[in-house]
């Protein structure tokens, strides 16, 4: 480097302290400019920063493990939905697999990848209770392969982790793995836990090791606190799909290589799995579908997350609400530093006078700016520790909460950073380059230039701006408002108040007819608890997903190989009275349909009726086999009656075409697990209050019976309004900052005017203007760029309620009424804020305004 190249960063060094010196002494003559343009800026930069470490946790985050670029999530396709109008719940792939099939597929492909599996979501991880030390603890613990950590370059802090050879070894390996943070919290980093024992079910599980400190599982937002061998389920290991598959590429190796020996694998498995219940028959949908059928590899480097599928969309929706927060923020930064620029135009004409180049005036203006964006951009990080879990509870109930690593790190203060200068440019070239825009002899003669006469059109022009922008977020927080009211008011077509859902297993050695005789125990027994309105049980109550699905046809047609899907639930007695829904026609069960010699009979929902049946009535009709092939002694089963529409799995779909039948079932054919039941109660208690009653019913009905969880229909659904309940919840706040926002420019922007115009105001006044028409003047000015404002807000918010058009519900993007109201409060709140400064200028007295510059 030349000399001449080290003076000139020297210079630029010093000049830059003397920059930071002259900011520091200017900003404390003024400290109300500084408090509202600190405030302002940190509520836009810490909002996003606060997004941005949620969306990086869910969205953007790599797994911490060995090269998690080369990892791939295995999926097969399921077969494609029967009927005009298919499930979506059975559309897309598939990632659960049996034991089996991983041990399989993990010699076929080994020489290419390696194969691990871990337990699925539809099975664990959960919250799990286990017993530790004689007490009884909940846990989130995952199955997984013996060759997990070691193929995912996971290493144990402590002891030693699960090793490949378990998995050809059943039953013989009860070890356990717990993460650091589960070892930290429960055992205070004791190094005496090796060695410890778990009771998870029946099992007693030694703990091994501890996995190291950033590792916490492949799924994003469950952090697992327990791993145990899949060898040690005791499931059986060809029918059990409770395993997904992930496999890391060897070094050199593509996803399509690695997938070429599986899928002929794949293929044979397909073809004998559909030939054995007879559907692979040439000609039909499941031998076309078997011959198709291929697995699918997705990049897993980000590992899998039900929140990333949920919440994508609105996580980047909230990103885009907080970025127009932030830009409006910036235009009223800029309003009040063209209001500053105006007043020290002296101090730029006599500095510019001395000799600085127009260029070193921007400059020392734009270190101006990066000060005040500096300060407000730490305090809004700091507030990250604290908005950052509040945001993150709004993803989950509180009775499961989401495990995110959210906070600062590395890559929040980059993004930080890179926000902080963005916007310090953004608010504060322009009115950098207008306050340099000097005329020396009138700015020394009177204090005032071109940027000050220009000021008040500039400005009016950031106002129209904020406006627009607090529009489209008052019209979007609005369709999210009403889109929750309309879910939250919706008929579910039960009612939904007063009733708990309490999910029992059966651990017991009953079964048969004496398993049933202690379910009706137990019923009867929660009927006497005091409160107690009405009990039922079910294989799967509304928002209970435990449900079986199949095909049915009715009797005596052929086989159609495009049936619907249905589901079937098995039902008690007062099923219908619990939920309080109506038959539409028919009979409810009685006893008699209960008996194990009673002819097989249903009730179907309106649904299934009107699909199968049309016009005509159902009652007394009969619905055969479940397959191109009847299950052995399986009859026909006549319906008895049709109950109304109940929404089951979520509030925004139609009901599903479904098959009550009474619990037990006999006859039908039909498998249901009576192991797992919901038992429903009508009662006035709350669910902690019943809770113990409950508890001791179960003890004394049988020891068998074990209380998995307990919630109220109410709960469950608004659990599953949780998306709509963030949208609405941070729209509606930075809707209503917006707003203020662009409440506080006009104001600002008035002030200013009013200030610009006191001579002319008092001339107004001199020759005859009333106070009125003053007034008059004044409101119309401020409305006319409101309405410039609200013209652009208005096609904005139009054009961004397409956008978002997927998560309404009730209504239309282009809602008229919701624009009409959010136009109506926008209108409102600018009359508000530029009625102070108009009733002020009709104040100035004429004389004293003309005396006055």
């Amino acid at each position: 480097m030349s000399p001449l190249s080290r003076l000139s960063g020297a210079q630029l060094l010093v000049d830059a302290a003397h920059d930071l010196r002259y900011a520091g002494r200017t900003f404390r003559h003024s400290p109300g400019f500084v408090l509202a343009t600190v405030l302002t800026l940190s509520l836009g930069i810490g909002a996003n920063t606060t997004v941005f470490s949620l969306a990086d946790a869910v969205l953007l985050k790599m797994l911490p493990v060995r090269e998690p670029e080369r990892l791939i999530q295995i999926l097969e396709p399921k077969p494609p939905p029967s009927g005009s109008t298919p499930d979506s719940r059975l559309a897309g792939d598939n990632d659960r697999f049996t034991f089996a099939n991983y041990q399989e597929m993990n010699q076929t492909v080994a020489p290419l990848a390696d194969l691990v599996a871990e337990s699925s979501p539809y099975a664990p991880p959960y919250a799990t209770p286990v017993v530790i030390d004689g007490a009884q603890e909940a846990v989130r613990y995952s199955t997984v392969s013996g060759n997990y950590f070691e193929a995912l370059g996971v290493k144990p802090v402590l002891g030693r982790v699960l090793e490949p050879k378990i998995d050809n070894e059943p039953g013989r390996h009860a070890e356990a793995v717990i993460s650091y943070g589960y070892w930290k919290r429960r055992f205070d980093l004791d190094p005496k836990v090796i060695s410890r024992t778990v009771w998870i079910g029946e099992t007693q599980f030694q703990i091994i090791g501890v996995a190291e400190p950033p590792f916490f599982g492949l799924e994003i937002g469950s952090r697992i606190d327990l791993w145990t061998p899949a060898s040690m389920e005791g499931r059986d290991p060809r029918r059990s799909t409770f395993l997904r598959l992930i496999a890391r590429l060897h070094a050199g190796v593509s996803a399509r290589q690695a997938l070429a020996p599986l899928q002929i694998w794949y293929h044979h498995s397909v073809m004998d799995r559909f030939g054995k219940f007879g559907k692979a028959a040439p000609g039909t949908r499941w031998y076309q579908f078997a011959r198709a059928a291929q697995l699918k590899a997705v990049p897993a480097a980000k590992g899998m997350s039900p929140l990333r599928e949920k919440y994508s969309e609105p996580i980047k929706i909230v990103f885009a609400v907080v970025g127009l927060v932030l830009l409006l923020a910036c235009a009223n930064v800029a309003s009040l530093l063209l209001a500053r620029a105006s007043a020290r135009q002296r101090e730029m004409a006599v500095r510019k006078s001395l000799g600085a180049g127009r260029m070193r005036l921007i400059r020392q203006l734009l270190t101006e700016s990066l000060v005040l964006t500096a300060v407000a951009a730490v305090a809004g990080t700091l507030a990250v520790r604290w908005t950052a879990p509040v945001l993150v509870s709004m993803l989950a109930p509180i009775e499961t909460p989401i495990q995110l690593a959210v906070g600062l790190d590395a890559r929040m203060l980059a993004f930080v950073v890179a926000v902080s200068l963005i916007t310090a440019i953004a608010f504060g070239i322009f009115p950098a380059w207008r306050a340099s825009q000097v005329d020396l002899q009138s700015a020394l003669r009177s204090g005032t230039g071109a940027a000050g006469q220009g000021h008040v059109r500039q400005s009016r022009i950031l106002v129209a701006l904020q406006m627009a922008l607090s529009l489209v977020l008052l019209v979007a927080s609005a369709l999210f408002v009403r889109t929750l009211l309309n879910l939250k008011t919706l008929d579910p077509g039960f009612d939904r108040h007063n009733i708990i859902l309490a999910i029992v297993q059966f651990r017991g050695t009953e079964n048969g007819d004496r398993l049933t005789l202690a379910w009706q125990e137990l019923l009867r027994r929660i009927t006497a608890i005091p409160g107690v309105e009405s009990v039922s049980a079910s294989t799967g109550g509304p928002f209970v997903p435990s449900r079986r699905a199949g095909e049915i046809r009715i009797a005596n047609t052929p086989w159609n190989d495009n049936l619907p899907i249905t589901w079937f639930i098995a039902i008690s007695t007062n099923y219908f009275r619990t939920f309080g829904t109506r038959l539409a026609r028919g009979r409810d069960f009685e006893p008699r349909d209960f008996e194990p010699s009673a002819p097989a009979v249903a009730i179907v929902n309106a649904r299934l009726a009107q699909r199968f049946f049309g016009n005509d009535n159902p009652i007394g009709r009969k619905l055969n086999d479940f397959g191109p092939k009847p299950p052995p002694g399986a009859e026909t089963i006549e319906v008895v009656g049709v109950a109304t529409d109940m929404k089951y799995d979520s509030l925004r779909t139609a009901p599903p075409t479904l098959v009550y039948l009474p619990l037990p079932q006999h006859g039908s054919g039909i498998k249901l697990d009576l192991n797992f039941l919901t038992v429903e109660l009508r009662t006035r208690q709350d669910s902690a209050s019943i809770t113990p009653a409950l508890r001791r019913d179960l003890a004394a009905a049988n020891s068998g019976f074990v209380l998995r969880n307990i919630t109220s229909v109410t709960k469950l659904i608004d659990d599953t309004l949780i998306r709509e309940r963030l949208l609405a919840t941070v729209g509606s706040f930075f809707g209503i900052l917006a707003l203020l926002l662009a409440g506080i420019g006009l104001y600002g922007t008035m002030s200013y005017s009013v200030l610009r115009r006191t001579q002319e105001i008092g001339i107004r006044m001199a020759l005859g203007a009333g106070r009125l028409q003053v007034l008059r003047m004044l409101l119309s000015e401020a409305l006319a760029t409101v309405a410039v404002g609200g013209m652009a807000g208005v096609a904005g918010a139009i054009f961004v309620g397409r956008i978002v058009a997927s998560l309404l519900f009730g209504l239309t993007p282009q809602d008229p009424s919701t624009i009409v109201l959010a136009c109506g409060l926008l209108v409102a709140t600018a009359l508000l804020a530029a009625l102070l400064p108009a009733l002020r200028a009709c104040r100035i007295a004429p004389m004293e305004a003309l005396r006055n510059e």
